[in-house]
């Protein structure tokens, strides 16, 4: 599998319903997009969304899809502790101590950054607001992918996009377009 220089993550949680046999064949689908990962929220309202178990298998099936779980979690003490008996040493997390926002950062924790994400609940219109100075990557939560490919041209380094029939999310041939843009691009540059 070829190492992306840029990673895009499908955050799965508006399609996630809780049944473990039900996400092994979803795990399998997606990774047939060209993904390079999964989210989903681990912990909500501070109550266990996903089990251990369940963590243990969801891990298991993105790695024999090839591709890595980036959970999400609320950087708690006890989240951190759970991924370190798994094995899980990248995830996103809301940062309640970064003086950018008085209501958390979501920021990405992998072995290569630790760095704010840039989250649109819309479609942004003054693109310099991606200042990648001072974001790593994008949280695409507005309709289609046109930001999301924005985005990626202006530098991001990792883009989350939710899959599901939700506003802000889409369909696994959209997530597919993007990883083709990305590719595509990716080959061009020689990069």
């Amino acid at each position: 599998m070829k190492e992306h220089k840029v990673k895009i993550i499908a955050d799965i949680n508006s399609i996630y319903s809780g049944d473990v046999e039900e996400i092994k064949d979803l795990i399998l689908q997606i990774g047939d997009t060209g993904i390079d990962g999964i989210t989903i929220d681990i912990t909500k309202e501070g109550d266990d969304r996903v089990t251990k178990r369940e963590l243990y298998i969801i891990k298991a099936f993105c790695d024999l899809a090839k591709f890595t779980l980036y959970p999400f979690i609320a950087n708690t003490e006890k989240d951190n502790e759970l991924l370190n008996e798994i094995g899980i040493d990248d995830f996103i997390y809301t940062d309640y101590d970064d003086y950018y926002n008085e209501n958390g950062n979501i920021r990405i924790q992998s072995t290569e950054h630790n760095y704010p994400l840039f989250t649109a609940d819309e479609y942004p219109i003054n693109y310099s607001t991606f200042n990648y100075l001072n974001y790593i990557g994008f949280i695409d939560n507005s309709e289609g992918i046109y930001a999301s490919i924005i985005a990626l041209v202006k530098g991001a380094k990792y883009i989350i996009k939710g899959i599901g029939e939700n506003e802000g999310r889409v369909g696994l041939d959209k997530i597919r377009e993007l990883c083709y843009f990305r590719d595509a691009m990716e080959r061009i540059l020689g990069i």
